[in-house]
């Protein structure tokens, strides 16, 4: 009983198809082989064979850190660092309340 083969259609860019089948003539390759070879990683690791990742935007980072920060200077500045969740949940409740009551 021979192997029954299925075709598998992948869209790519044009410019990232050349590249790769030029890095894979290279190598003695073309992208039918090298397809078959992550696929086949895939199933032996049953993970992809490299880590995907998004990439940290350092900036965003940074900015939250900052207003971290500030939150921080502000709420000593005030008295009010050490005060608990209870205690900070007690006065947003006072405030609604007396927003309430003003409308």
């Amino acid at each position: 009983m021979g192997t029954k083969y299925q075709n598998l259609h992948v869209r790519m860019d044009s410019e990232v198809k050349q590249r790769f089948t030029n890095i894979l003539d290279q190598m003695g390759l073309n992208p039918s082989i090298a397809i078959n070879m992550f696929a086949r990683l895939v199933i032996q690791e049953k993970a992809l064979p490299f880590t995907a990742t998004l990439k940290v935007d350092n900036q965003i980072i940074e900015e939250a850190r900052q207003a971290t920060e500030e939150i921080g200077k502000d709420a000593l500045e005030r008295g009010i660092a050490d005060m608990s969740m209870d205690e900070i949940d007690a006065i947003i409740e006072l405030s609604r309340k007396e927003k309430n009551t003003r409308k």
